[in-house]
Order: C-alpha cells, then structure tokens, then sequence
C-alpha cells in the first residue's frame, strides 16, 4: 500500500486526472517534492521516526481526500450531492489544503493551514492530524458523508480484496488439513477399538 500511495500522489497521472495506475514511475521534480513535504512533513519526528510515507498513506486512506483537484473540479464533484457532504484537496498554495462543503444552494470552501512540524490549524485551532481537524470540522460544519469519487479509494479496496483472498485461502488450507487429520485419527481408532492402552502415534496427536 505505501508503494501505491507514494506513486500516486506523486504522479503527474494523478495531478492530469488520468487515473491512479500508470505504466510507468513518477517523474519526481525537486519542486513537486518540495510541495509534498509541504503538505505531508516533516519526513521524520523528534525520534527520527519516519513520518512522511504514513501521513501520505493516512491522507488517502480516507474517503474525503481527493488530493490534487482544482474548485472547478471540486464544485462539480459536490454539485448533485446533499447538503453535508465534504471533500479535502490541496489548495493552490502548498502546505494549505481545501475543505469544500455542500450546503444548500451553494459551496463552502475552508482553507486548512499545515504547520510544519507543528499540525494543522483552522481558525483559532491547532489539532495534531488532518483526521482530528475533520473531525472538528464536523461539529462545526456539520459534516455528514465524504464526497464519493476519489481516485485513491480504488488502492485500498483493491488492498483489501487482495487480504480476503489471501486470508480465505488460509484458512481453506487449514480446514482441509483438520480435516484430514480427523480421517487419519478416526480411522486409527477403528483399527484399535479393542485396545485401550494403545499409545497413539505422532500422526494422531493435533497440536
């Protein structure tokens, strides 16, 4: 999933609204690079953890981020959507992003102002993530559901398709093995019915 999510947002595919997948890797300038520490800094903590590849994985795993799309774009996307339903991009300036919010009859867009290394503040408010600011957001702007149609979703839905597949082949695997275990045992105990101080073998002990 980091590999997917790094690819993505740096990809000019993504900022040209050709789709997440493309055939070949980002190209990478010093500039875009720059914007993204930007919008996702600082690259490592006060414990030299590395923070930047899981804040950009944290961004696009929520439905509401739609990353890289112009008001225009935004407006349309939430034009035919109920009054509550809320989108996050970047803004125009780096290091900002864009809530844009459905209300009846038109649309709000909210400027949000990443910090470095400090958090993300709206108004008066500093709050530690962009999902706690959303979530302050909510209250005040009583937000009621993501707007559908980002083009990051489709990673961890394909992400989590690939888990249930893995998970359910596993778990097959393990019933077809107690299952066979359960044969070979019933079948040892009928060949020794008669015998009860017979000591089972290794076969027929499950761990």
């Amino acid at each position: 999933i980091s590999k997917a999510c790094i690819k993505a947002i740096f990809s000019d595919a993504v900022a040209g609204k050709e789709g997440v997948e493309h055939d070949q890797d980002p190209v990478v300038t010093l500039e875009k690079f720059g914007h993204m520490l930007k919008w996702f800094g600082p690259m490592i903590d006060n414990e030299n953890q590395v923070l930047f590849i899981n804040t950009i994985c944290n961004a696009l795993s929520n439905k509401w981020f739609h990353g890289d799309i112009s008001q225009v774009d935004a407006e349309d996307l939430l034009r035919d959507q109920e009054p509550g339903t809320y989108l996050v991009r970047f803004s125009r300036m780096p290091g900002c992003y864009t809530a844009s919010i459905a209300y009846p009859g038109k649309i709000l867009h909210q400027r949000i102002s990443h910090q470095f290394g400090k958090g993300y503040k709206f108004g008066n408010t500093t709050y530690s993530s962009l999902d706690k600011l959303m979530i302050g957001l909510s209250q005040k702007f009583v937000l009621k559901k993501p707007c559908p149609g980002s083009r990051f979703n489709r990673i961890f839905s394909e992400s989590l398709q690939s888990d249930y597949v893995q998970h359910d082949t596993f778990n097959f695997s393990d019933d077809e093995e107690d299952y066979d275990n359960q044969n070979l045992s019933n079948n040892n105990n009928n060949n020794n019915e008669d015998d009860d101080q017979t000591v089972p073998n290794d076969d027929m002990i499950c761990n």
